[in-house]
């Protein structure tokens, strides 16, 4: 399967992915293989638990990998990304 969209996270879950094998990563996270090679590629976008799962396997804030989902999700020059991004990080401050 080829990259659909080489998103800005899904290039940085296989950056934190390395040299672990896909398999490893999916068991100890929670997710089936065949779903974190999807998120790898771009072809699809995990929903907030999911995220939060990564984020945890990965020691790394689900907020930078929430930011990152947000950033694919609208053009760079697009108002309307900026507004969503202050709005979702109002939301993750609030959040226990």
């Amino acid at each position: 399967m080829e990259t659909v969209n080489p998103s800005l996270l899904a290039v940085r879950l296989r950056e934190l992915r390395g040299e672990k094998s896909i398999y490893g990563v999916a068991k100890a996270a929670g997710v089936s293989r065949g779903t974190l090679y999807r998120y790898e590629q771009g072809v699809l976008v995990p929903e907030d638990l999911t995220l939060e799962k990564l984020a945890k396997y990965y020691e790394v804030s689900f907020r930078e990998l929430k930011k990152l989902m947000l950033a694919d999700m609208f053009p760079t020059h697009s108002v309307k990304r900026e507004i969503l991004i202050e709005w979702v990080q109002e939301l993750l401050d609030c959040r226990p």
